[in-house]
């Protein structure tokens, strides 16, 4: 049997985030510059959750383990269970997320205002 060349195009699944979220709640009047703070928030977080699961995978590849740890103190708490065959490959990923968690405490919290 064939297809119809005019069949519905489906549209493209997006994840949704913060930032959408508080886009799709939106009233006319607020603020731009709001809604471009909570976009910069959310991809912070974003970047600094994906190089949390990294240190994790690369630590859990080589039999370890790393302590729970929340995204504000990750890197401090667990750059001492880092195993030393990874530390030197380990370390400027928990650069970047100590990085990370300083900006985040400079843009405040704007992803955790109701819009």
């Amino acid at each position: 049997m064939k297809k119809n060349a005019t069949s519905p195009v489906r549209p493209k699944k997006t994840r949704q985030t913060a930032s959408n979220k508080a886009t799709a709640k939106l009233t006319v009047g607020i603020d731009l510059g709001d809604l471009a703070m909570l976009r910069a928030r959310d991809a912070l977080v974003q970047v600094r959750t994906k190089l949390m699961n990294c240190a994790r995978g690369m630590v859990k590849s080589v039999g370890g383990r790393l302590p729970g740890a929340s995204g504000e103190c990750f890197a401090k708490r667990v750059r001492e269970h880092v195993p030393d065959a990874i530390r030197d490959a380990l370390t400027p990923v928990l650069d970047q997320i100590e990085a990370l968690a300083t900006q985040l405490d400079i843009l405040g919290s704007y992803g955790r205002k109701k819009v």
